[in-house]
């Protein structure tokens, strides 16, 4: 049949000029069309094209689509978790924004009860791009979950073993890192199994990550490292300037000793008539090398650079190495010797007459000193005087207390993570509390740390919370603390739910 080409010649060319014949029509057509004016030359083409379509789709049987097989999901095995726990996941989802880590909590007690999530909830949670949530998720998601996962890329469940052996370099060591957290021999051992297969710039980040809870346990490790490090390249230097900083801060290991013992020479004190000993100490460095500060050891084995750096452009190279030996004394040795508290073994390393370069850097160095021999009270003073620390610290709840009687919680940004690791207690939660409630005044992004630290806050009665709020806030900051302490209450109550469970 040809009419329908007729129809489109007469639709380019127009009606004006393009003719079709009524008589290549079939006969059924030319029936419909008898009613219709001929005169009007659009709309008579217009309802022979639409009626030609139609007569000629009716004459076609419809495309079938052909779909592979889907299997089905196998029987649950498990009871559906129960109404009130389904209730507060209602609650969670329809919150905004979502709370990931009360919706964690959740989740995990639905885990400890053997229960599973309704298949109806499945793909709210699967659309969840969250990794915490997702993890969270698959010990509750059930046959029906496990079976859904398979038809959509993002809902596929990526385990942290399939993140460890293909992720980026900085997914592997978060993966690492987490382990470290949770089991660190199992981490060490991880981490010692995949060595052998590493490059250079692996091995260095990832035993970068033994810092945390490291212990003696880790020594053979280490010393296995150290035997069969080779080479003087950039990459390698950097990985000896690591392997010492993990050796000297073990208990008892000769080069803590070694350390300790030799740095405290350079602290003296000059005697005066008749023998007397001055009570001031002085700092004396060498101004060439001698028997501890030598191109071997500094340079050859511990991997420092063999002239200052950019960053201390204005000293010398003993007083470069003093500054990065000063990470590897633990702090109480200082406070020992020189017989002070920690302000004066600050002022003692960085008040003197010398380029301000030098004493930020020894700040710098007794900040990482006080993290790594974790020495809280330091580690605050050195903060308080916005000194900052970006890595991660390994600081108890009770040292961060003693942390939070120096320096507010405000100056210590980087390190509030960490403060997401253990439940806090009464003291501490009513500390930040107070702190959250002068916050919020300018910021209310201090409402999502209150957030995130869901599972941390002690249960503060609600009479206690409304007994620490300022009482003579002006009325133009006052929605900030109201947005604050409804969001507490709301979450202190969600989580007494979810622990009833």
């Amino acid at each position: 049949m040809n009419t329908w080409n007729e129809l489109v010649q007469v639709a380019l060319l127009g009606t004006e000029k393009g003719r079709f014949s009524l008589e290549t029509l079939p006969e059924s057509i030319q029936q419909a069309l008898a009613q219709t004016n001929p005169q009007d030359r659009e709309g008579f083409f217009l309802q022979a094209a639409a009626l030609t379509h139609q007569y000629e789709r009716a004459g076609r049987q419809a495309p079938v689509l052909e779909s592979p097989g889907v299997p089905l999901a196998e029987a649950e095995e498990k009871a559906v978790a129960p109404t009130e726990a389904v209730r507060i996941l209602k609650t969670l989802l329809d919150q905004q924004p979502l709370n990931p880590v009360l919706l964690g909590l959740l989740l995990q007690k639905i885990a400890q009860k053997d229960w599973i999530v309704p298949p109806a909830w499945l793909v709210s949670l699967l659309n969840i791009g969250l990794d915490s949530v997702q993890e969270a998720l698959i010990p509750v998601q059930g046959k029906r979950g496990e079976w859904l996962r398979n038809f959509y890329e993002p809902w596929k469940a990526k385990a942290s073993e399939a993140s460890w052996e293909e992720g980026k370099i900085s997914e592997r060591k978060q993966v690492l890192t987490t382990l470290r957290k949770q089991n660190p021999t199992a981490a060490r051992e991880r981490l010692e199994q995949a060595w052998p297969e590493l490059n250079a710039r692996e091995r260095k980040d990832f035993l970068d990550v033994l810092f945390l809870d490291l212990s003696p346990a880790d020594e053979p490790f280490l010393r296995q490292v150290q035997q069969e490090l080779k080479g003087n390249k950039p990459i390698q230097q950097e990985t000896r300037q690591l392997l010492i900083r993990l050796l000297a801060t073990l208990p008892d290991s000769p080069e803590r000793r070694l350390v300790q013992q030799e740095m405290r020479k350079y602290v003296v004190r000059e005697k005066k008539l008749l023998g007397l000993v001055s009570s001031d100490p002085k700092l004396v460095l060498p101004e060439t090398e001698d028997a501890f500060f030598s191109m071997e050891r500094f340079h050859q084995h511990w991997g420092f650079a063999a002239q200052p750096t950019d960053s201390y452009q204005y000293q010398s190279l003993i007083e470069y190495w003093f500054t990065e030996a000063l990470v590897l004394v633990d702090p109480r040795v200082w406070k020992e010797e020189l017989k002070t508290d920690w302000p004066g073994v600050v002022t003692f390393f960085t008040v003197e007459k010398a380029k301000a370069d030098r004493s930020y850097a020894r700040y710098v160095s007794l900040m990482e000193a006080s993290v790594r021999f974790r020495v809280p009270e330091l580690f605050a003073i050195l903060a308080k005087a916005h000194i900052p620390y970006p890595g991660l610290t390994s600081f108890t709840m009770e040292e961060w207390e003693k942390i939070f009687t120096i320096v507010p919680f405000r100056e210590l940004s980087m390190q509030r993570s960490e403060l997401l690791t253990a439940p806090w207690s009464a003291k501490l939660s009513k500390h930040l509390l107070r702190e959250s409630f002068e916050l919020v005044r300018n910021s209310h992004v201090y409402l999502e740390f209150v957030r995130q630290a869901s599972a941390y806050w002690y249960p503060l009665s609600d009479a206690e919370m409304d007994a620490l709020r300022p009482s003579d806030t002006p009325s133009y900051y006052q929605s900030g603390e109201e947005k604050l302490i409804i969001l507490l209450k709301e979450i202190l109550q969600l989580r007494q739910r979810i622990e009833a469970l």
